[in-house]
């Protein structure tokens, strides 16, 4: 029966089709589409390439946070580096949040901690009160404010004996400022946002080899304590400035 070029199926889609049906089963056969990628170490035993490495976690922001939290300072270029290694070194997770819930599962995280929070100048900053002067100490190093009554309750009670020793209270408290949907503790977060920022800031402006010493430290702690929750960061550059002069001129 002649057929209509209308319904007549083309040769070279048909062709085209037979191929294409072919070249399916034959990967289909062969595993094709379905293999997993081959690992990096099979690839290097089968001297193919590696493929790049893992990206390193950003640590930057978190060894800022952990540095207001317990020396109420910018980080120096050289303690920066060196903790951001560390807790690369230690798996350890890059949010502040993460980091506190990972503090008592992660021996090599826990002690990198407890060594901020034991160090002389943390210690020297919160002194050595009962909990309820280093909770305020905290509070005002890291919120500018002091707590209230309610949260004053309830991280005293979590140091009573045999509760959080006070390096795990400092990281806590940051981290629950940080996850506070409440009113308050969104001021509490765009707070420790901005002063990171300027943290960052100046760490990376400041001359390594003129931030250290007391002096130093105490320059740059009272920067960060100007910082608010509005502050403008650009206009701030000038005071920056300003602590950066003091501290090259000490």
């Amino acid at each position: 029966m002649h057929t209509s070029d209308s319904t007549r199926f083309p040769r070279f889609s048909l062709l085209t089709w037979c191929w294409s049906l072919l070249l399916a089963l034959m990967l289909s056969a062969c595993g094709g589409g379905n293999a997993p990628a081959p690992s990096a170490e099979a690839r290097q035993l089968s001297g193919g390439a590696a493929g790049p490495d893992p990206v390193p976690a950003d640590y930057g922001a978190v060894v800022q946070q952990l540095y207001v939290a317990y020396f109420g300072r910018p980080a120096d270029a050289s303690g920066l580096a060196n903790f951001e290694a560390q807790l690369q070194a230690a798996g350890a997770p890059a949010g502040i949040q993460a980091l506190a819930s990972a503090y008592n599962s992660n021996p090599a995280l826990r002690t990198l901690i407890d060594t901020l929070g034991n160090s002389t100048e943390s210690q020297t900053l919160y002194g050595a009160g009962n909990h309820v002067m280093f909770i305020g100490a905290v509070y005002n190093n890291v919120l500018s404010r002091d707590p209230l009554i309610a949260g004053l309750d309830f991280w005293a009670k979590a140091m009573d004996p045999g509760g959080l020793p006070p390096a795990e209270v400092a990281l806590s408290i940051t981290a629950a400022a940080l996850s506070n949907s409440s009113a308050q503790g969104q001021l509490d977060a765009a707070l420790i946002g901005k002063k990171v920022a300027v943290a960052q800031i100046f760490t990376a402006q400041v001359p390594a080899a003129s931030y250290r010493g007391k002096q130093a430290a105490i320059v740059a702690r009272t920067l960060l304590n100007t910082v608010t929750a509005d502050t403008d960061l650009a206009a701030f550059q000038t005071y920056i400035d300003q602590a950066i002069h003091t501290i090259s001129n000490q």
